[in-house]
Protein backbone atom coordinates (compact mmCIF):
# COMPACT_ATOMS: atom_id res chain seq x y z
CA UNK A 1 0.00 0.00 0.00
CA UNK A 2 3.25 2.72 0.96
CA UNK A 3 4.36 1.88 -2.65
CA UNK A 4 0.90 2.63 -4.66
CA UNK A 5 0.50 5.38 -2.32
CA UNK A 6 4.26 6.79 -3.21
CA UNK A 7 3.56 6.01 -6.88
CA UNK A 8 0.39 7.90 -6.42
CA UNK A 9 1.98 10.97 -5.75
CA UNK A 10 5.13 10.39 -7.53
CA UNK A 11 7.71 13.51 -7.38
CA UNK A 12 5.15 15.44 -4.92
CA UNK A 13 5.78 13.48 -1.99
CA UNK A 14 9.09 15.04 -1.37
CA UNK A 15 7.32 18.56 -1.53
CA UNK A 16 6.31 20.77 1.35
CA UNK A 17 3.36 19.97 3.32
CA UNK A 18 1.07 23.03 1.90
CA UNK A 19 1.59 21.84 -1.38
CA UNK A 20 1.28 18.34 -0.95
CA UNK A 21 -1.91 18.32 0.58
CA UNK A 22 -3.25 20.69 -2.29
CA UNK A 23 -1.54 18.06 -4.62
CA UNK A 24 -3.62 15.51 -3.05
CA UNK A 25 -6.77 17.45 -3.01
CA UNK A 26 -6.86 18.53 -6.89
CA UNK A 27 -6.09 14.62 -7.73
CA UNK A 28 -9.65 13.50 -5.27
CA UNK A 29 -11.64 16.18 -7.34
CA UNK A 30 -10.61 15.26 -10.40
CA UNK A 31 -10.57 11.57 -9.00
CA UNK A 32 -14.24 11.57 -7.84
CA UNK A 33 -15.63 13.48 -10.96
CA UNK A 34 -14.33 10.99 -13.44
CA UNK A 35 -15.77 8.29 -11.59
CA UNK A 36 -19.23 9.81 -11.07
CA UNK A 37 -19.31 10.90 -14.15
CA UNK A 38 -18.21 7.32 -16.01
CA UNK A 39 -20.84 5.96 -13.79
CA UNK A 40 -23.77 7.93 -15.20
CA UNK A 41 -22.20 6.69 -18.86
CA UNK A 42 -23.41 2.94 -17.69
CA UNK A 43 -25.97 1.70 -19.86
CA UNK A 44 -26.76 -0.35 -17.42
CA UNK A 45 -27.45 -0.70 -13.46
CA UNK A 46 -24.66 -2.89 -12.91
CA UNK A 47 -21.28 -1.93 -14.07
CA UNK A 48 -19.14 -3.88 -17.24
CA UNK A 49 -17.44 -6.00 -15.49
CA UNK A 50 -21.03 -6.88 -13.34
CA UNK A 51 -22.67 -7.79 -16.10
CA UNK A 52 -19.99 -9.53 -18.16
CA UNK A 53 -19.67 -12.26 -14.87
CA UNK A 54 -23.84 -12.66 -15.27
CA UNK A 55 -23.20 -13.25 -19.05
CA UNK A 56 -20.62 -16.24 -18.23
CA UNK A 57 -22.96 -17.50 -15.28
CA UNK A 58 -26.30 -17.55 -17.73
CA UNK A 59 -23.59 -19.22 -20.59
CA UNK A 60 -22.76 -21.97 -18.24
CA UNK A 61 -26.21 -22.57 -16.94
CA UNK A 62 -27.80 -22.87 -20.96
CA UNK A 63 -27.61 -26.94 -20.19
CA UNK A 64 -29.16 -26.95 -17.15
CA UNK A 65 -32.23 -28.12 -16.59
CA UNK A 66 -34.41 -26.20 -14.18
CA UNK A 67 -37.28 -28.13 -12.04
CA UNK A 68 -39.95 -25.09 -10.47
CA UNK A 69 -40.99 -26.50 -7.42
CA UNK A 70 -43.18 -22.88 -6.53
CA UNK A 71 -42.78 -19.49 -7.87
CA UNK A 72 -39.31 -18.77 -6.11
CA UNK A 73 -38.25 -22.42 -5.44
CA UNK A 74 -36.52 -24.12 -7.91
CA UNK A 75 -34.43 -27.42 -8.23
CA UNK A 76 -31.04 -27.26 -10.72
CA UNK A 77 -29.93 -30.30 -12.21
CA UNK A 78 -26.21 -31.04 -13.91
CA UNK A 79 -26.16 -34.31 -15.44
CA UNK A 80 -24.37 -35.40 -12.31
CA UNK A 81 -25.63 -33.19 -9.36
CA UNK A 82 -28.55 -30.81 -8.32
CA UNK A 83 -28.56 -28.01 -6.51
CA UNK A 84 -31.82 -26.16 -4.67
CA UNK A 85 -32.46 -22.72 -5.65
CA UNK A 86 -34.79 -20.16 -3.92
CA UNK A 87 -35.12 -16.61 -5.81
CA UNK A 88 -37.17 -14.91 -3.12
CA UNK A 89 -34.41 -15.56 -0.21
CA UNK A 90 -31.26 -14.87 -2.82
CA UNK A 91 -29.76 -18.45 -1.54
CA UNK A 92 -28.12 -21.15 -3.35
CA UNK A 93 -27.40 -24.78 -1.50
CA UNK A 94 -23.69 -24.23 -3.17
CA UNK A 95 -23.23 -21.10 -1.12
CA UNK A 96 -21.78 -18.62 -3.98
CA UNK A 97 -24.64 -16.85 -4.19
CA UNK A 98 -24.62 -15.89 -0.53
CA UNK A 99 -20.83 -15.09 -0.29
CA UNK A 100 -20.15 -13.11 -3.53
CA UNK A 101 -23.96 -11.25 -3.55
CA UNK A 102 -24.10 -12.21 -7.29
CA UNK A 103 -26.18 -15.26 -8.99
CA UNK A 104 -23.99 -18.22 -9.74
CA UNK A 105 -24.28 -20.64 -12.67
CA UNK A 106 -27.22 -22.26 -10.99
CA UNK A 107 -29.06 -19.07 -10.37
CA UNK A 108 -28.75 -17.43 -13.67
CA UNK A 109 -31.41 -20.40 -15.75
CA UNK A 110 -33.97 -19.76 -12.97
CA UNK A 111 -33.70 -16.04 -13.19
CA UNK A 112 -34.55 -16.40 -17.30
CA UNK A 113 -36.95 -19.08 -16.60
CA UNK A 114 -39.06 -16.35 -15.60
CA UNK A 115 -37.76 -13.95 -17.84
CA UNK A 116 -37.11 -11.13 -14.24
CA UNK A 117 -33.67 -8.60 -14.72
CA UNK A 118 -30.81 -9.61 -12.92
CA UNK A 119 -30.95 -6.43 -11.29
CA UNK A 120 -33.38 -7.63 -8.74
CA UNK A 121 -31.00 -10.64 -7.65
CA UNK A 122 -27.81 -8.50 -7.62
CA UNK A 123 -26.68 -7.19 -4.00
CA UNK A 124 -26.85 -3.72 -3.83
CA UNK A 125 -23.43 -2.78 -3.63
CA UNK A 126 -22.89 -3.88 -7.23
CA UNK A 127 -26.00 -1.66 -7.99
CA UNK A 128 -25.66 2.01 -10.17
CA UNK A 129 -27.43 3.67 -7.43
CA UNK A 130 -24.87 2.41 -4.85
CA UNK A 131 -21.93 3.34 -6.79
CA UNK A 132 -23.41 7.34 -7.09
CA UNK A 133 -23.65 7.10 -3.79
CA UNK A 134 -20.41 6.58 -2.87
CA UNK A 135 -18.91 9.70 -5.33
CA UNK A 136 -22.16 12.33 -4.24
CA UNK A 137 -20.24 14.15 -1.91
CA UNK A 138 -17.62 16.57 -3.45
CA UNK A 139 -14.51 18.48 -2.49
CA UNK A 140 -15.21 22.37 -2.32
CA UNK A 141 -13.39 24.57 -4.61
CA UNK A 142 -11.17 26.83 -2.69
CA UNK A 143 -9.21 30.50 -3.80
CA UNK A 144 -5.98 31.55 -3.96
CA UNK A 145 -4.02 31.81 -0.95
CA UNK A 146 -3.49 35.22 -1.44
CA UNK A 147 -7.49 35.61 -1.14
CA UNK A 148 -7.69 33.84 2.43
CA UNK A 149 -9.05 35.87 5.44
CA UNK A 150 -6.07 36.89 7.65
CA UNK A 151 -6.37 34.79 10.77
CA UNK A 152 -4.44 36.25 13.77
CA UNK A 153 -2.84 33.49 15.36
CA UNK A 154 0.87 32.49 16.29
CA UNK A 155 3.11 31.98 13.70
CA UNK A 156 3.65 28.12 12.96
CA UNK A 157 7.53 27.64 12.35
CA UNK A 158 8.95 24.95 10.92
CA UNK A 159 11.47 23.02 13.59
CA UNK A 160 14.68 24.35 13.79
CA UNK A 161 17.85 22.25 12.77
CA UNK A 162 20.75 21.28 14.86
CA UNK A 163 23.75 20.05 13.47
CA UNK A 164 24.49 17.30 15.20
CA UNK A 165 28.02 17.10 17.56
CA UNK A 166 31.07 16.09 15.98
CA UNK A 167 32.65 16.25 12.68
CA UNK A 168 30.85 15.08 9.73
CA UNK A 169 31.80 11.81 8.33
CA UNK A 170 33.24 10.90 4.80
CA UNK A 171 32.04 7.95 2.48
CA UNK A 172 34.64 6.22 3.51
CA UNK A 173 34.18 6.47 6.95
CA UNK A 174 30.32 5.55 6.33
CA UNK A 175 31.82 2.44 4.30
CA UNK A 176 33.56 1.37 6.86
CA UNK A 177 30.75 1.79 9.74
CA UNK A 178 28.28 -0.12 7.37
CA UNK A 179 30.72 -3.34 6.00
CA UNK A 180 30.73 -2.12 2.72
CA UNK A 181 33.88 -2.47 0.29
CA UNK A 182 34.22 -2.57 -3.50
CA UNK A 183 36.05 -5.69 -4.42
CA UNK A 184 39.15 -4.62 -6.32
CA UNK A 185 38.75 -5.85 -10.23
CA UNK A 186 35.00 -7.19 -9.12
CA UNK A 187 32.13 -6.00 -10.87
CA UNK A 188 29.84 -6.08 -7.77
CA UNK A 189 29.36 -3.90 -4.86
CA UNK A 190 29.60 -6.54 -1.73
CA UNK A 191 27.35 -5.76 1.45
CA UNK A 192 27.37 -7.92 4.32
CA UNK A 193 23.74 -8.33 3.74
CA UNK A 194 24.15 -10.50 0.82
CA UNK A 195 22.63 -8.24 -1.57
CA UNK A 196 25.09 -8.34 -4.77
CA UNK A 197 24.48 -5.24 -6.49
CA UNK A 198 25.78 -4.68 -10.02
CA UNK A 199 27.41 -1.48 -10.75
Amino acid sequence: MTKSWNAWLGEMRKAPVIALVEHIRKRMIKAITERRQSCLKWPTDVPAFINKKLNIMLKFGRNYHVIPTSDALYEVETGQESYIVNLDEHTCSCGLWQIRGLPCKYEMPCIAHIRATYKKYVALCFLKDAYLRCYAGIIHPLADKSKWPHVEADEILPPIVQRPPGRPKTVEEWRLMNHQHIEEGSKYVVHTIGVLVTI
